[in-house]
This record gives C-alpha cells, structure tokens and sequence, in this order.
C-alpha cells in the first residue's frame, strides 16, 4: 500500500479494462499523503524539482570532468578512474581533492566525476524513506535538500575560476579586451 504507484496507475486509472467505480475493471488509486503536510503530488513535484537541479550540476560537472580527461588523451592513453595502476588510495585521494576545490587537471576530472557518481547515490539512497515508511518524506526531502545545497557548494568551490578550458578562457578574454578573434574578423555593412 502507500506511494507505490508506478504499477498501480495504470490499473486505477480504469487503462485495463473500460469502467471505473465498482465495476472492477479499474479504480481510484488511494495513497499516502506526506502526513498531512502535503499531498503526495506536491512531494513528487519537489522530488522532480530538486532532481532537475542536480542534473544541471550533475552535467557540468560530467562536462568539466570529460573535457580534462581528454587532455591525457591527446598525449596518449586516458587513465580511468583512479588511475592506471594507481589503485584505490590514489582514487580516494583524487574524490577528496575537491573539498580544497578541483584542480584544472586530469586528476581533478576523476575527482568531478567521482563526485557525480557519489552525488548521485546517495541522492537516490535519501529518497529511500519516501516509500519505505509512513511520512517518509519529512526525512526525505530535507535529505535530498542537503544534497543539492552540497552538490551546489562543492560545484561552485570546486571549479571557480577554471570551469572553462584554457583555450576558451583565452578566447574570452580576447574578446573583452577587444581583439576581435571570430566575432571582430566579420564585418556586414
């Protein structure tokens, strides 16, 4: 019983078989409200929410990640992560690199990556209480809450100042200063 509606909405909503009511070929699907606080479509509706923000993060950091992984390629093999041979004290020590912030290097890639991956579990293990126990989101949404706020903050200390590539960065500051680069090379009268 409860919030588990994945399978059950199909058949509530009357989908399997023409009626609703008593007839029994369907029905209402009856499920917990957040303990009188709100009701269960405002808690997905938040869930949904605050998921959407943590893909953004997620996507950065996935970009800024891949972009200087592909620097090592460029001067031969990638290194997966942890390192090739560096084992798992070498990857420990590269996940934790980002509470100084992330460096501009293929290491702090691993380390922006690793943070996805760790992010994103444990945003789905906060959620667990959602449909595991009666009023389970007063525990839940504040979790997931964290998450985002941690996410937020390691993104924004973690690659401050160096979230674009060397060559972009350099690009922009051409610009600024006025040289032109692609933008000032075209002229339309």
């Amino acid at each position: 019983e409860g919030s588990n509606y994945y399978g059950n909405l199909n058949s509530a909503s009357g989908y399997y078989g023409g009626g609703g009511g008593s007839t029994g070929h369907g029905g209402t699907l009856y499920q917990y409200s957040c303990g009188g606080v709100m009701p269960s479509l405002m808690n997905g509706a938040l869930v949904g929410m605050m998921f959407s923000v943590l893909d953004v993060f997620w996507m950065m950091l996935t970009f800024f990640g891949m972009r200087r992984r592909l620097r090592s390629r460029r001067g031969g093999v990638a290194a997966v992560v942890g390192g090739c041979g560096g084992g798992m004290l070498s990857f420990l020590r590269e996940m934790t690199s980002f509470w100084k912030g992330i460096d501009d290097s293929t290491q702090g890639g691993n380390a922006a990556l690793g943070l996805v991956i760790v992010s994103h579990l444990l945003a789905s293990l906060v959620l667990a209480p959602n449909g595991t126990m009666e009023d389970g989101c007063k525990i839940a949404l504040p979790s997931l809450a964290g998450v985002v706020v941690l996410v937020a903050v390691l993104f924004f200390r973690g690659v401050k100042g160096h979230f674009l590539p060397m060559d972009q960065r350099a690009r922009i500051e051409e610009l600024r200063l006025g040289g032109g680069g692609m933008m000032g090379s075209h002229h339309v009268e």
